[in-house]
Order: C-alpha cells, then sequence, then structure tokens
C-alpha cells in the first residue's frame, strides 16, 4: 500500500491518498504553504516498517530532523514535512490504515444536532402564534366597540394592540439576525463534528441510525464499530 500525503489547496489540511480514497486530517489553515498539494510517500513495508520518499526535489521531507530522499523508516522516527518542518503524526498513518473505527460518539452529536435544532423551530413557531395575538385583540376591539358602543374600550384595546404589535416588531427585528446567526453556528458545529473518524467526511447526509444500518463510511468504505 502507498500512501501520499500533501497539503489539501483550499482547506490546507493535511490530506492523505490511497487508490482512490482521499481522508483529511489536522484542522482547517494548520498545514503551511512549505509543504506541497503531493509531499512525500509512504509505501507499508513488511515486520511494521515502511519506506518514506520526498516526491518532488523542491520538497524538503525530514527523518528525526535530517532530510531525506528515500528512507526506510518505523513507528519510532520522526516525520517532518517542508521548511516549517510540519509534523506528520503516526495517527494519521494509523487512521489510514485501520480497517475499523468505532463512531459511538457521532449518536450524540447527532442526538443533540436534532434535539437544538427542533427547540430553535419550536421556538420560532411560538414566537409567530403570540405575534397573531396581535391580530386578535384588534378584532376583540371592534367586536367589542360594535356591542358595548364604548369608544375607551375600543381606543384602550386598540392602543394594547399597538403596543404588542410594536414590541413584537422590535423583537422580531433583532431576532431576524440573531436566530440565523446561531443555526448557522450549530450547522457549522454539526459539519466539523459529524465525520467519519478516518477519512473525516462530513456524514450529514445519514443518520446514525442509517450509519448502523449500513456498518461502514460511504465515502472511504471503513468498518464502523458502534460498541
Amino acid at each position: 500500500m502507498d500512501i501520499i500525503f500533501g497539503r489539501e489547496e483550499n482547506k490546507s489540511q493535511l490530506i492523505a491518498k490511497v487508490d482512490n480514497f482521499t481522508y483529511l486530517f489536522d484542522e482547517k489553515g494548520s498545514v503551511p504553504k512549505t509543504v506541497s498539494r503531493q509531499h512525500c510517500k509512504m509505501s507499508v513495508l513488511k515486520d511494521g516498517k515502511f519506506q518514506l520518499e520526498n516526491l518532488k526535489l523542491e520538497n524538503e521531507t525530514f527523518v528525526n530532523g535530517v532530510s531525506i530522499q528515500k528512507k526506510e523508516i518505523t513507528k519510532s522516527d520522526k516525520i517532518e514535512l517542508g521548511s516549517s518542518h510540519y509534523l506528520l503524526s503516526w495517527d494519521y498513518v494509523d487512521g489510514v490504515l485501520a480497517k475499523n473505527v468505532n463512531v459511538s460518539h457521532l449518536k450524540k452529536i447527532w442526538d443533540e444536532y436534532q434535539e437544538k435544532k427542533l427547540q430553535q423551530q419550536i421556538a420560532e413557531r411560538k414566537f409567530n402564534t403570540l405575534k397573531s395575538a396581535t391580530g386578535l385583540i384588534t378584532m376583540l376591539a371592534i367586536v367589542l366597540n360594535l356591542i358595548h358602543k364604548s369608544d375607551t374600550l375600543y381606543i384602550v384595546l386598540y392602543v394594547i394592540a399597538i403596543l404588542i404589535s410594536l414590541a413584537f416588531t422590535i423583537k422580531a427585528y433583532v431576532e431576524s439576525s440573531k436566530l440565523p446567526q446561531e443555526m448557522q453556528a450549530l450547522t457549522d458545529k454539526f459539519q466539523q463534528e459529524y465525520q467519519c473518524p478516518k477519512c473525516h467526511h462530513f456524514l450529514g447526509s445519514q443518520s446514525y441510525d442509517l450509519l448502523r444500518q449500513n456498518k461502514n463510511c460511504p465515502y472511504c468504505k471503513v468498518n464502523f464499530d458502534f460498541n
């Protein structure tokens, strides 16, 4: 098996390519530009050994602080990429080589996202329901005026309706930017957390129950462990 490591162009994350599969590691913007898009190749040998090869002359690949072009290594060696000495963690190598990954933590992430999204939807509907009360008060004022012919009562109720309507208008103006921002923050957090632990692709198209049914990642095909 050969693994090509480099820098993902748009997100500046560590990218690993094996055959037709792509894996992303580390945080966005964490990989410096001194790491090229196809920086080095790691070949899996026997007996827990690997061969590391620098892919381009302009690249710099270090093993234990020494620049190399091709070298046989083990997991006790320290690998760094580029003049900025970006550390290539062996955890990322293990992530690519893993045949099974545990995804039990994704249930909590999925449930929390669905619960918070539902709470926001309920809060929005409650607000819209209360907002409609201004129309009911106005109608009540008209009816009472017709029945009792009381201009005072009509004016009082009409003023109340106006004040309530004004209050809801102000609240709606404030919430018009607040709610979308909260929803966007919730969605961004969900997209960052609800990912395959191996290839780090977003799994939002599949609920946790559907993941349990399919039992593997739709992208890298790694088997999921739910225990």
